[in-house]
């Protein structure tokens, strides 16, 4: 079970905020509630550099450009397989650019592109290494309706007339 960390916009200062309180009392005691009730139960944090008990998962999203992802590649040699972590998003998300510092949500690419696939796929094989530490890996967003679309680099796009595969879909499967 996800114990999310909420969102607070605006995103700045009041997320911050609310990461603090979420690493320092709000996982920990919504987490051990829970496992108090039903020790069957695996808690998921939100995200990685949360304080876990043993066996509880970190969460990942990560959304970049094609070198990061290759970069990534190495991101889980000598994690610790008693707290796995899971990449609950993960889409390449730009193109690549000299000097890029973060994901540039203002110029989003409509379409996946090779070497974003490829990309994607490159840091896939890093995790696969690493299978002991990683719990799982899901690409977001997943669907889309083409007639009200609230994002973009989707796996399936669907209407009530069709149905289309992307091209990451394609890569991903062999």
């Amino acid at each position: 079970m996800e114990v999310h960390r909420g969102y607070c916009f605006p995103v700045t200062r009041n997320l911050l905020m609310l990461s603090r309180s979420y690493t320092a009392y709000r996982y920990p005691q919504m987490c051990g509630n829970i496992t108090a009730a039903h020790p069957e139960i695996t808690c998921v944090a939100s995200f990685t550099n949360v304080p876990q008990r043993a066996g509880d998962i970190g969460d990942y999203h990560i959304y970049s450009w094609p070198d990061d992802f290759v970069a990534r590649y190495h991101q889980s040699d000598g994690a610790s397989s008693v707290n796995p972590a899971m990449v609950g998003e993960y889409a390449n998300l730009n193109n690549n650019s000299l000097g890029k510092t973060g994901t540039d949500y203002g110029h989003i690419n409509p379409f996946p592109t090779w070497i974003g696939s490829v990309a994607e796929v490159i840091y896939l094989l890093g995790l696969e290494v690493n299978a002991q530490t990683i719990f799982g890996a899901s690409y977001a967003p997943t669907l889309e309706n083409v007639n009200s679309i609230q994002w973009c680099m989707h796996s399936f796009s669907f209407a009530g007339t069709y149905f289309r595969f992307s091209l990451l879909i394609h890569i991903h499967s062999y």
